[in-house]
């Protein structure tokens, strides 16, 4: 967090959220770890107190009888209390890491089933990037405060418990003491202070080591490596931030090396000071040479929970601040409607007229916000062929995803059938709609289940898969596998795996969208991996794979828009052209400019064949 950024819960309120959360998910371990309070203290007391009760016998004169028994019963007595601590203690064990698992699992779900438009918000990728961050480091701030809780306030019940021993003998041996704890606190937050000072450093460097490690150990860029010669390059680049990141840990160090001296000479003059008063009162006849061995044990457990206080103190703070970064995620609020909406138009119903009414869109940046589409007004009849092209950036990929329902329009509204999309439940709309995006991602599963969104088999048909497949230009490459679509996918994961090429795997997503059946379908640039053959194979069939349906197609190759009934033209986030191919052609405006301009390539490389 920055110095600026102010935190939105106080840290009590942060421990208490904790707290309930722990009793909630944990409460078998919220239970063990208060009985480990008591448990605790006596046991540390009692190992302090044994070696009086044995001077105290033996200086006595006792009887061998008497000391013996002692010493059974003592030991009895704490092996007894030991078992209970290791009995809550391993309670506490099992029950580890459960509520930081259930942290994980809440944050997944609401990065999941959030507002998928949260995701470009730089505000909302902090809030998360941190939660997750903690979540996943094995040390969850929800859970392991609990842990830190424990520490203090048991270090506190021994601080009070060690300061009345103490004084029995002499105040001034609690003040020493006490002086020594505070000048071991300020430095070591000195030094904690000056880490954070190079945390952020620190973290740019092990940024950019760690990319450089995925980046050479990355099986995509394993070609280029190598052709290019790049191995030198990058293992220099690496060793670099390695020696950068050196030079901040050894500057780290030095300072901790220093506090670690200081805190010698600190406990020598401590233990100088209580020697001092303790022999005094011994001479003094004040207390037996037991309480002289049991005081001092005191001064040393008194040291200890005075260290243990203030440094957990700071690492409690420190959980304070990561719990608020939870809850200020959780608190995030959907603008989506997951609760029951407008009943969705019934499948015979669909394909519907699409109306973007006076609609525009801007994407939240880290220095304000940038306007991706202007004023869009369009109407898009049922059952048409709709092309989108335009130059980068121009607002395509966002007009697409609007429509999707993945996003909600800063201004304006979208209509299907004269109803606002954001009447529906956004999940049962998402059923509506089939889509190729130009991102491929693949999970792993058989072909089968992939194709038909599941991961059960009894889930899957698998007539329809493979025609699907077929439609889709798979089918000889799924049959040729000897599991067929039984095949699993994702090599990474399974060894039995098969590898599909780029192309094959946007015939794949293509077949998963076909299956689907939706009224919808949106296909942008579903042909970019695809060889020129397969890609007019595609074209030809286009008709065949959106029949029934409402289709918005984004393409680069113009070439591929003339099959489409109607095409737009975007530019700036605003649409400069509308009408088929031939009408767009005979007006000469942009879209005739750019058709012709990629056509000249194509003419040039005929020509140049021909000369050849």
């Amino acid at each position: 967090m920055s110095k600026k950024e102010k935190p939105t819960y106080s840290g009590i309120s942060n421990i208490l959220y904790a707290l309930r959360f722990n009793w909630r998910y944990a409460r078998e371990v919220v239970i063990c770890s208060l009985l480990l309070y008591p448990i605790g203290l006596v046991l540390k007391l009692a190992d302090m107190y044994f070696p009086k009760l044995l001077i105290d016998g033996i200086t006595a004169r006792r009887s061998v009888l008497y000391i013996v028994l002692t010493v059974v019963v003592f030991h009895a007595g704490t092996a007894l209390i030991g078992v209970l601590q290791s009995f809550f203690n391993s309670r506490t064990s099992a029950g580890h890491y459960h509520v930081s698992n259930v942290v994980q699992n809440r944050l997944s779900q609401k990065r999941m089933r959030g507002d998928f438009q949260k995701t470009d918000d730089p505000d909302v990728n902090l809030k998360y990037g941190r939660a997750v961050n903690d979540a996943s480091s094995g040390q969850c701030a929800v859970e392991f405060l609990q842990s830190d809780l424990r520490r203090v306030v048991s270090a506190f019940l021994e601080m009070f418990s060690c300061a009345a021993i103490i004084s029995i003998a002499s105040p001034w041996i609690i003040l020493t003491v006490m002086i020594e704890a505070v000048i071991s606190y300020i430095l070591s937050r000195a030094n904690m202070k000056y880490s954070r000072s190079l945390s952020d450093e620190n973290a740019d460097i092990n940024r950019r080591k760690n990319y450089i490690a995925g980046f050479s150990s990355d099986f995509g860029y394993a070609k280029d490596i190598r052709i290019y010669g790049m191995r030198r390059w990058i293992d220099s680049l690496f060793r670099k931030y390695q020696h950068d990141s050196l030079i901040l840990y050894k500057s780290e160090q030095k300072r901790w090396c220093a506090q670690s001296l200081t805190d010698v000479f600190l406990g020598v003059a401590r233990n100088g000071v209580s020697y001092f008063f303790l022999v005094k009162t011994l001479f003094d006849g004040g207390i037996t040479a037991g309480d002289f061995v049991f005081m001092f044990s005191a001064v040393g457990a008194l040291a200890a929970a005075l260290r243990q206080i203030f440094g957990q103190i700071n690492s409690l703070h420190d959980k304070t601040v990561k719990i608020g970064w939870y809850r200020e995620y959780f608190d995030i609020p959907d603008r989506f409607n997951h609760s029951a909406g407008q009943p969705l138009p019934e499948k015979s119903q669909m394909p519907l007229d699409i109306e973007f009414k006076n609609v525009s869109f801007k994407y939240p940046t880290a220095d304000g916000e940038h306007y991706a589409l202007k004023n869009i007004n369009l109407k898009i009849k049922a059952g048409e062929r709709l092309a989108i092209v335009g130059r980068n950036g121009a607002g395509k990929t966002t007009l697409v995803k609007l429509l999707c329902g993945l996003y909600y329009p800063s201004e304006g509204e979208i209509l299907l059938g004269g109803i606002n999309i954001k009447k529906f439940n956004i999940d049962e709309y998402y059923g509506l709609i089939s889509a190729v995006f130009q991102d491929i991602y693949i999970l792993p599963l058989t072909v089968a289940q992939f194709v038909a969104g599941t991961d059960l088999d009894e889930n899957v048909n698998r007539p329809r898969v493979i025609r699907c497949l077929e439609k889709a230009g798979l089918g000889d490459k799924i049959k040729s596998l000897s599991k067929g679509i039984d095949s699993r996918l994702m090599k990474g994961i399974y060894d039995d795996s098969i590898e599909l090429s780029g192309g094959e795997k946007q015939k794949l997503m293509l077949a998963r969208a076909i299956y689907k059946d939706a009224g919808i379908v949106i296909l942008d640039e579903p042909t970019a991996a695809l060889d020129p053959i397969a890609e007019n194979e595609v074209y030809r069939k286009y008709s065949d794979l959106t029949e029934g349906a409402t289709s918005l197609y984004i393409s680069h190759r113009l070439a591929s828009t003339r099959f489409c009934d109607r095409i737009i033209y975007l530019e700036d986030g605003e649409i400069k052209e509308v009408g088929s191919h031939n009408e767009l052609m005979g007006r000469g405006g942009k879209y005739a400019y750019m058709f012709e301009l990629q056509a000249k390539y194509y003419r040039e490389g005929e020509n140049d064949e021909k000369e050849r």
